[in-house]
Parts: structure tokens; C-alpha cells; sequence
């Protein structure tokens, strides 16, 4: 870092400088580092030209590169004069690995740490030479070489775009060269230095130095410079502070004079003693403390990349909300069919119960309506039984046919009567007990009683004696009766035999019936049982066949390993597990469309990493169609939902070609050895795409960067 002495005006000697040399038809113009008495350490304002640091072959040692030999011969021979070159001193070079004498080299990692503190400051842009001469551009910066070596032989430190120190390949002949040398002070250029503070017109000013103390904050927003800048200034001194500003001392650009207020603030809080003894932007004397408002580029970047964060928070929480969302509803279907199908099965049960039962109702009432048939047509039979046996009995007393006629009539009309009485009074079957005693109750006495009446209608008739027709029934009809009684049990009998068979094969049907049932829903649970353990036996195959996919499945430059980001049943998405390779995304477009990577994925790269038995388990993408593509941005983000568990790394053939990071600022470290790998996603230009970063942010890079590395990713089916 510049070490500004009391009243040394940098910014002279860097104007005395300027011109300082010649390179591609412009004057060099030169930022100073540090000055020590005649002397000072000065490097490039701009990259001067894009080289690689050495061949592919030679190794990363500064002492033998190609770049070394380039700076102190061609390029220090060229670019100065003769009086240049009797000012440029020879310096100790120190590096890992041997130390060196050179009159122009490179700054090493711990000293662009020192000079230049923050990435904003170590940011470079070229000049129009180096821009044409082919250095490689995001925006307005370019990569430019270190003298460090790196861990692998093949790469050398650098200073990324972005400001961070990283590691490319020592062949890469599109990183930019910062010449750094310490060169010997004229007389002209001290002269100026001790002059430099004449533009203030003031007597006894007292410059201090401009990068010690610590800025003070009143109410969290006024910050304070730690000291004045002077005393008894008698104007503005406009330079000074723009020279401030221009250096972005603490970060700020932004320091100006207070206003009255704000110097009242200043003394009630301790920064000064007396506000009237100050410049304020309402009064233009006395002596300088600056004060600021503003944020500086780092608390904005800051902010703004703690506001994309938060932003980012917000998507992820609304994208695992939406996803829950998925699975409850999900879950929520599944569940709503599961009890659909079981009330099916149990209307089903019910169903098949309510035919079961209406079968044996059905059975039940025939048997009944057959046992009331039959008990009527047993009734009616003993009935017409005695009538008949009445009249017979007249006829072979003599009686007149007509007379015997009549009375049978008399006779089957009373009998008939007494039918239609005894049908509607049957009752339902009797229990076995009641069967057996009804002949001796009932029916012996219902036939007596029918002759009796029978005989003495026909003794009327024909005035026969009635004693004579009394005693011929009684005594001819008592065996008959006998015999038709237990005729008449032993019918009934039967009938309740059958009816209880008839009964107990009801009753067996059912049974029978409840049997089938039972067994049937036994064998449905036996194969939903049996079809689950198939499914398990299925997924456990499909796993196993994945797990063997993820260990190696295709082959470029060795078998490529696999990372699982989504499974469903017999289909998986795959992302390799590391870059396989260094590739462009596209020479002049971020277009996925019409991409040259898109056509190696699908054309060349497809057609030799995999076998004809792998082609046939991958599926095309849903959205692309492709059968191998890279992720988008908004799958990046699904997938790997934290910046840390983007990091990629690059396989040992991919190394050589890739852009690795030596930085071990992020991810506990876990950045050192990343690499960039790019997405399909376009960006914000036309010639830029999206990529993942070596900390794991996403961002848009020009498309023709060759050394980002490709993660193929397919949807295979199993």
C-alpha cells in the first residue's frame, strides 16, 4: 500500500510518470505502490498485453517461465528508452521455490494482497493493444498473471475478474501482463513531489497521512475521516479532497466538508473541539475534516448481494413450500383413493351379504307356503274322509240313492265350509311336539262330529231310526280313524323332516356362502400382499440398478460418476458428479438453442460415451427434448439449494483445460479446486450464459469462455 509521507503528493509523481515507457503505440501510465526516500514501486495502470505464462510443458517457476524472459528482454529493450532503462533498478525477486534479480517482473500473491487490500482495487481493464491482442473480457475486466505458483505444475496464480486470486493454466495465452518495477526518482520528479501541496495557496498546512486511524460514525450514518486534513486553509482545497475521493481512502469516493450542523454534531460527540475553528460547506476557512453519508461500493455491493440473498431465501422457502404443498396434496390424493377403494370393498361386502340373506328369505317363505299347502291339503283330505264314509255307511243300511245323494252333498258342502275355516285357521308350522298331538285333539273329534251331523241329516231324510244310525258308524268307523290318524302323523312327520333338511341346507348355503366370501377377500388381501412385495422387490432392483448407474455409467476419459437429483419409480434425473471437460459454451451466443455445446452434448459426446445398452435407458429431457443437456438456472437452484452444495470440481482430464479457484474464502474452504460450470440458461446479452461460480453463485459469463466445465445431466429409465 502507498505509504503518502506528510506533505508528498502521490499524485504528482504519478502525473511525473506518466509517459514513463511505450508499449503497442500508447504511453504507460503508472500507479505507484510505495515510495522508499529516491525511489518508488510502481505497476502498470492498465494490462499491457495478453501472454501465456509459459508452455503447457515448462512449469510454473517464475525463474524459468516464458514471461520473465519476455518482460526483461523484448519487453524491457522495446517499451523504454535508454534514460528509462538507466532508471529502472534491478530487484531481489523472491518466490516458493528460488529468488531472482530482475529489472521488470509480476507482483506475487502476498504482495497484491498488501497493495491492493480489496477486489474492487485489484480489478483490471486493458488497453486497446492488449483488448485486440486477444485478452479475454467479462465486461470491462480481465484475468491478469502473478508470479506464484499454484499447487498443480500446469497452473499459476491470478487475479480474476472479479478481483479474486485464483489459479488458470500456465498455457493460457489470454490473461493480461501488469509489468511492476521500482524505479530511481529524477531531480525533476522530486522537485515536483516537494512542490505539490502549491496549488493550495495557504500557509502552514499540515497534510496528514490519509490511510491511518479509524473513521468515526455519528447515529449510525455521518461518518467521520479519523484526522483533518489540514489547518488554516484559506479556500476549498478542491484537489486534495478529489485526490481523496480518487483513491477511495476507507473504501469511500464520497468525503466532502460538513455543513455547519454537522460540525456542531462533530464537537458534541469528540471528533473536534471547537466547530468555529473549522471549514464548512457554508463557511470556506479553517481547518479541513471531512465527513461522508454515503455508503461505500463495497457496503452497496454488500447490500445489494445480502438483498439478492434474502431474495433468494425467499424463492427457496416459496419453492420448498410449493413443493410440500405438492406432496400434501399428493399425499392427500392417495389417501382420498385409498378410502375410496375400501368403501368400494365394503359396499361390495354389504352387497354380497344383502344377496345371501334375500337367497335365504327367499328359501325360508317357499318352505313355509309348502308347509301351509300341505297342512290345508292334509285338512281337507281328512275332512272329505268322513263325509264320504257317512254316506257309504247310509247306502248299506237301504237307504235311497237320492236320499244318500243329498246327504253326501249336505255333507261336502259342511265340509267345505269347515276347509275354508281350517285354511284360514292354519297357523304356521308347529314344533314337533304340537304336531304329534294335533290328530288327538283335534282332528279325531272334527270327524266324528261330521258323520254325526252327516247321519242324522240322511235319518231325517228317510225317517230311518235314529238309534240304528248312530250305532252303524260308531262301530264300522272307529279303525278307520285310527288308521288315518297315524297316517296323517306320520305325513306330518315327514314334512317336518324335510323341512328341517330343507332348513339345515339353507343354513349350510349360507355358511357355504360366508366360506367363499371369506376366501375370496383372503385371496384379494393374499395378492395385494403379494403384488406390494413385488413392487418393494421392484424398487430394491431399480435402487440397486441405480447405485450401480451413479458408480459408473457411460464413459469419457474414465467412467463417469453420477449424482441422483430426482427419483420417480423407474425414471431418475442424473448430473455428473464432477466436469468432465473444458468447453466453450458457444462462440458469439448464450443461446442453448443453437449452441455449439448443445450439439457436442447430443452429437459427439453422446455418441461415444455411451454404449448402445446405456442409450436405450436414457429418456430425452421433457422441456428440450434433448438427450443430454445442462441444468437451467431455476433446476440449478432446485436441486442444490445452497451456494456450498453448488461447488463443482472438475475430473483429472477436465483439470488441465478448466479455471480451478486457489481461493479458500468460501465454503469453509471448500472453494479451493472449484470451477466454474455452465448452465443452459441465457444471460442478460445476447453472448452470455448462465454459470455456476467457484463460491457457488450464479451469474452470466461471456459464452465463449473455454475453460468453464461442463456437468452433463440425462433423465434415465430403468
Amino acid at each position: 500500500m502507498v505509504s503518502k509521507e506528510a506533505n508528498m503528493d502521490v499524485k504528482a509523481l504519478e502525473k511525473a510518470l506518466s509517459g514513463f515507457g511505450r508499449y503497442g503505440n500508447e504511453d504507460l501510465k503508472w500507479r505507484i505502490l510505495d515510495v522508499d526516500g529516491d525511489k518508488a514501486l510502481i505497476i502498470s495502470e492498465k494490462g499491457i498485453d495478453a501472454q501465456k505464462f509459459n508452455p503447457k510443458s515448462g512449469g510454473n517457476a517464475w525463474n524459468g517461465s516464458e514471461i520473465r524472459t519476455w518482460l526483461n528482454g523484448s519487453f524491457f529493450k522495446t517499451a523504454f528508452n535508454d534514460a528509462e532503462r538507466a532508471s529502472i533498478l534491478s530487484t531481489s525477486v523472491e518466490t516458493e521455490s528460488a529468488s531472482s534479480e530482475d529489472k521488470v517482473f509480476l507482483l506475487s500473491y502476498s504482495e497484491v494482497e498488501t497493495y491492493f487490500p480489496s477486489n474492487e482495487d485489484k480489478v483490471l481493464s486493458p488497453t486497446a493493444y492488449a483488448k485486440d491482442n486477444g485478452a479475454r473480457l467479462k465486461g470491462d475486466a480481465a484475468c491478469w498473471w502473478l508470479r506464484t505458483p499454484a499447487a498443480d505444475d500446469n497452473f499459476a496464480m491470478c487475479v480474476y475478474y472479479s478481483g479474486d486470486v485464483c489459479a488458470l493454466s500456465v498455457a493460457k495465452s489470454d490473461i493480461l501482463v501488469r509489468p511492476a518495477l521500482w524505479v530511481k526518482l529524477s531531480v525533476e520528479m522530486l522537485a515536483e513531489r516537494e512542490n505539490a501541496e502549491s496549488f493550495t495557496e495557504n500557509d502552514n498546512v499540515e497534510m496528514i497521512k490519509t490511510d491511518s486511524g479509524e473513521i468515526g460514525v455519528i447515529f449510525g450514518y455521518l461518518k467521520v475521516f479519523p484526522k483533518d486534513l489540514g489547518k488554516n486553509f484559506k479556500k476549498v482545497p478542491v484537489e486534495i479532497i478529489d485526490r481523496v475521493n480518487s483513491s477511495r481512502t476507507y473504501g469511500y469516493d464520497t468525503w466532502r466538508l460538513p455543513t455547519d450542523d454537522e460540525l456542531r454534531l462533530l464537537a458534541e460527540n469528540g471528533f473536534i473541539k471547537n466547530a468555529d475553528d473549522y471549514m464548512s460547506e457554508e463557511r470556506k476557512i479553517g481547518a479541513v475534516r471531512l465527513v461522508t453519508d454515503k455508503n461505500t461500493a463495497a457496503e452497496i455491493a454488500a447490500e445489494e448481494a445480502k438483498r439478492r440473498e434474502e431474495m433468494k431465501r425467499l424463492e427457496e422457502e416459496r419453492l420448498n413450500a410449493e413443493r410440500l404443498e405438492a406432496e400434501r396434496r399428493s399425499e392427500a390424493e392417495m389417501l382420498r383413493r385409498a378410502k375410496e377403494e375400501a368403501e368400494r370393498e365394503r359396499l361390495e361386502a354389504e352387497r354380497r351379504a344383502q344377496r345371501a340373506r334375500e337367497e335365504e328369505e327367499e328359501r325360508e317363505g317357499s318352505r313355509k307356503k309348502r308347509n301351509k299347502i300341505i297342512g290345508i291339503v292334509i285338512t281337507l283330505l281328512i275332512l272329505a274322509g268322513g263325509g264320504i264314509y257317512a254316506a257309504m255307511t247310509m247306502g248299506k243300511q237301504g237307504q235311497k240313492p237320492e236320499s244318500v245323494r243329498v246327504a253326501a252333498e249336505r255333507s261336502a258342502a259342511e265340509n267345505r265350509k269347515k276347509a275354508e275355516k281350517s285354511e284360514k285357521a292354519v297357523p304356521e308350522q308347529k314344533s314337533e311336539p304340537e304336531q304329534k298331538s294335533a290328530p288327538e285333539q283335534k282332528v279325531e273329534p272334527e270327524q266324528n262330529a261330521g258323520a254325526e251331523q252327516t247321519a242324522e241329516s240322511v235319518r231325517t231324510a228317510v225317517s230311518e231310526p235314529e238309534a240304528a244310525s248312530e250305532a252303524a258308524p260308531e262301530q264300522t268307523t272307529e279303525p278307520v280313524k285310527k288308521a288315518e290318524s297315524e297316517k296323517k302323523n306320520e305325513s306330518l312327520q315327514r314334512q317336518e323332516r324335510k323341512a328341517k333338511a330343507a332348513q339345515a341346507q339353507a343354513e349350510a348355503a349360507r355358511k357355504a356362502q360366508e366360506r367363499k366370501i371369506a376366501k375370496a377377500q383372503a385371496e384379494e388381501e393374499k395378492k395385494a400382499k403379494k403384488e406390494e412385495q413385488v413392487k418393494a422387490q421392484s424398487d430394491e432392483a431399480r435402487k440397486a440398478e441405480l447405485e450401480r448407474m451413479k458408480a459408473g455409467f457411460g464413459n469419457y476419459n474414465g467412467a463417469i460418476k453420477w449424482r441422483v437429483l430426482a427419483y420417480d419409480g423407474g425414471k431418475a434425473l442424473l448430473i455428473s458428479d464432477r466436469g468432465i471437460a473444458a468447453h466453450r459454451f458457444d462462440a458469439s451466443s448464450g443461446n442453448w438453442a443453437g449452441s455449439e455445446i448443445r450439439k457436442w452434448l447430443n452429437g459427439a459426446f453422446y455418441s461415444s460415451a455411451f454404449s448402445d445398452e446405456e442409450k436405450s435407458k436414457i429418456t430425452a429431457h421433457p422441456a428440450t427434448g434433448d438427450k443430454v443437456f445442462l441444468l437451467s438456472k431455476s433446476e440449478a437452484e432446485l436441486y442444490f439449494p445452497g451456494k456450498c452444495s453448488r461447488l463443482a470440481y472438475p475430473t483429472a482430464a477436465a483439470k488441465s483445460k478448466a479455471y480451478i479457484s486457489t481461493s479458500t474464502s468460501y465454503c469453509s474452504g471448500g472453494s479451493e479446486g472449484a470451477v466454474f460450470w455452465w448452465l443452459r440458461t441465457a444471460g442478460s446479452t445476447s453472448n452470455y450464459a448462465m454459470s455456476v461460480s467457484f463460491d457457488g453463485s450464479i451469474g452470466d459469463f461471456e459464452a465463449h469462455n473455454p475453460d468453464f466445465v461442463v456437468r452433463p445431466a440425462v433423465w434415465v429409465i430403468f
